[in-house]
């Protein structure tokens, strides 16, 4: 049986995530102030000691001063201070006879502090006997008069503690601060990781909201970020915001597409039906005027059929292509004596202008010359009796110098129609797209365009119009020139 992996809310991992790093950042640094404080604290504990011992060495000199017996008051007062300070001392004659010591004083002194102290009290142990201190460490400094050693004198620190018991509540002190400090800082930490992972995981729902909603076929929607969000997050959000207008526009297209597909449909169907079923209960004469009337609607079936057929091809880059030289002088040429006849029945004029009919392009001849025929029959529609239509063929030099050639073939389509209006020129190649006065006079379904541009960027060039209402358009084509030199 599968074992189930739980998953948690992003908002969570993030703050967890969080959170366990901060707390072996508080720990490790908890582990290495402790040990530098207790290391530093020691040495200047230790100085400190090795200060007093020499100045209560150097006080017991003075009791001396009268003889080799010790001055009973002088020891007194030396022995008391030295009990406060929390040391345990024994003097000593030159032989190494015990002369003297504050124990006494010490055990006295302790006695009392001990209720004062309370349960933080690190006071050292009573002294009950030698065994008490055998392990404690001690050190012995000479007592001198003037530059002659007249005894010894050997300090101790009672019972198990290394320190006074002031000592050891500073120290103590010191290690609830680092305590208290690690705790607040896990606190902070909990609540900047939750707070970093709310406004990282807030935009995340929200996407993925609207991505169910753009799955169930809701488009348009945006998301809007609140100010200072990360820049990832930003780019992530512009690109979702473009995604779902390029899906609405999609969409209103689609939809337009299938009207327009319908409406196609039916008008054609309707007639051969309606003339058929005539035709069948002998209402109408099969004359050849009614069989034209047929087979035009037929004819404008397979126009559809074939539109859709090469919107299929450009979007799934299913064209074939079979590159080689291609000539351009001579293949526009041969497009515009082959349209000529329409032009002249429109009375419209036709004219070519190739300035270098040597020019060469690497691509598909059938492909480019489907290209062209789309564009010029366009322009031959849409321009009325008495215009004229374009087409001309220049080079210019390009900024990029990689591929076929160094420079551009530049195929143009001019014509005196009515122009693109300027709202509709971002969209004009785009696929099912058609501009107000082609959807008016029901022409086209929005394919040919889209398919032409396709085919120019599958043979690296571009497509581009230049165009304004009332002042006819122009199409530019740009292939990379293709030379002989160049073919290694």
């Amino acid at each position: 049986m599968a074992r189930k992996i739980v998953s948690f809310p992003l908002h969570r991992q993030l703050t967890l995530a969080f959170l366990v790093g901060i707390t072996v950042i508080v720990l490790l640094l908890s582990a290495v102030l402790d040990l530098s404080v207790r290391h530093d604290f020691h040495r200047y504990l230790s100085e400190r000691q090795q200060t007093a011992f020499a100045q209560i060495a150097a006080a017991l000199s003075a009791a001396f001063i009268h003889g080799e017996s010790p001055d009973a008051a002088v020891l007194s007062g030396v022995g008391h201070q030295a009990a406060m300070d929390g040391f345990l001392i024994t003097v000593y004659d030159n032989q190494g006879r015990a002369l003297w010591d504050n124990r006494a004083v010490f055990e006295e002194m302790q006695r009392m502090m001990g209720p004062m102290m309370g349960a933080t009290s690190t006071a050292p142990m009573p002294m009950g006997s030698e065994d008490a201190v055998r392990d404690i460490p001690r050190a012995t400094l000479p007592i001198q008069v003037g530059n002659t050693q007249v005894g010894s004198v050997r300090f101790t620190l009672p019972g198990t503690a290394s320190m006074s018991a002031t000592d050891a509540a500073f120290l103590k002190g010191l290690q609830r601060a680092l305590v208290a400090a690690a705790v607040i800082g896990l606190l902070l930490a909990w609540g900047v990781g939750r707070f970093l992972g709310g406004r990282l995981s807030r935009p995340l729902e929200q996407l993925t909201q609207t991505a169910q909603k753009l799955a169930g076929g809701t488009f348009g929607g945006r998301l809007v970020l609140p100010q200072g969000a990360p820049q990832e997050m930003q780019a992530l959000t512009e690109s979702f915001n473009r995604l779902s207008e390029a899906l609405q526009k999609q969409e209103t297209l689609r939809r337009a597409l299938f009207s327009d597909v319908t409406h196609e449909l039916r008008t054609p169907v309707s007639t051969l039906k309606s003339h058929l079923e005539a035709i069948q209960d002998g209402v109408f004469e099969p004359t050849p005027e009614r069989i034209e009337t047929l087979r035009q609607q037929v004819e404008r079936l397979g126009r559809l059929v074939e539109d859709l057929g090469r919107l299929q091809q450009a979007e799934a880059s299913a064209f074939t292509m079979r590159h080689a030289p291609v000539v351009l002088g001579p293949m526009i040429e041969e497009v515009c004596m082959q349209l000529e006849p329409i032009a002249e029945e429109k009375d419209i004029a036709l004219s070519c202008v190739v300035e270098q009919p040597l020019v060469q392009v690497l691509g598909d001849r059938d492909r480019l010359v489907q290209v062209l025929v789309n564009l010029l029959q366009n322009a031959l529609q849409f321009t009325p009796a008495g215009g004229s239509v374009r087409v001309s063929l220049t080079t210019e030099k390009r900024a990029e110098t990689a591929g076929h050639g160094t420079g551009w073939a530049v195929l143009s389509v001019s014509d005196t129609g009515p122009g693109i209006a300027a709202e509709a020129l971002p969209h004009i190649f785009e696929r099912f797209y058609r501009a107000p006065c082609t959807r008016q006079q029901g022409e086209g379904h929005g394919i040919g365009l889209a398919v032409a541009r396709a085919l120019v960027e599958s043979h690296g060039g571009q497509m581009d119009v230049e165009s304004r209402k009332g002042e006819g358009s122009r199409f530019i084509v740009r292939l990379p020139l293709w030379q002989e030199e160049t073919k290694a």
